[in-house]
C-alpha cells in the first residue's frame, strides 16, 4: 500500500522537525531572589511600629504580612521598598508577628521563601491631647491642647 503526502502534511512534518531539533522556548534568565535576613523591629508607640531588614539589591519590591499573635488572618502591605515599613493603626500593648518577602521581578513571579518571623508590642503609655503617647500637650483652661507638638 503506498501513501500518498500531501503538501499540507509535509509542513507539517517540517515545521514539527524544525521544532523538536530548534525549539521555540524561550528561556529568560532569573536574578537570585534570597530570603530578607536582619529581620527586626523599633520605634515602638501605643499604636505604631517600624519594620527593618537588609536591603537586597537584586530585589525589586517587597511584600510585608502582619497580623496579632494567635490570631488567624494576616495584613498585608505590597509594593515596599527600601529597608524599613511603618505599621501604623495599631492596637495598644498587643504583640505582632511579621515576615517580609523579596520578590525580584516587577512580574512577581520570581520571589523568595518568607523570612524568619520577628515579633514587637506596642506600648500603652498615657497619650496626651493630641493623642501621642508621652506627650507634653496639655488641655489649657479655654479647653484648648497647648504645648507638645500642636504646632
Amino acid at each position: 500500500m503506498v501513501k500518498k503526502f500531501t503538501r499540507l502534511s509535509i509542513i507539517l512534518f517540517i515545521g514539527f522537525l524544525i521544532n523538536s531539533l530548534v525549539g521555540f522556548n524561550i528561556s529568560v534568565a532569573q536574578t537570585s531572589c534570597n530570603t530578607p535576613l536582619g529581620v527586626n523591629s523599633t520605634n515602638f508607640s501605643n499604636f505604631s511600629a517600624t519594620t527593618n531588614w537588609t536591603l537586597d539589591t537584586n530585589a525589586d519590591h517587597y511584600r510585608l504580612r502582619y497580623k496579632v499573635v494567635g490570631s488567624a488572618g494576616w495584613m498585608f502591605k505590597h509594593g515596599v521598598t527600601g529597608t524599613s515599613e511603618d505599621l501604623n493603626n495599631l492596637d495598644t500593648s498587643i504583640t505582632y508577628i511579621w515576615q517580609i518577602k523579596a520578590f525580584c521581578s516587577t512580574g512577581n513571579t520570581n520571589y523568595s521563601a518568607w523570612s524568619d518571623i520577628d515579633t514587637f508590642t506596642t506600648t500603652n503609655y498615657p497619650v496626651d491631647c493630641n493623642n501621642t503617647p508621652n506627650g507634653t500637650a496639655w488641655t489649657d483652661s479655654c479647653g484648648n491642647c497647648v504645648g507638645g507638638n500642636t504646632g
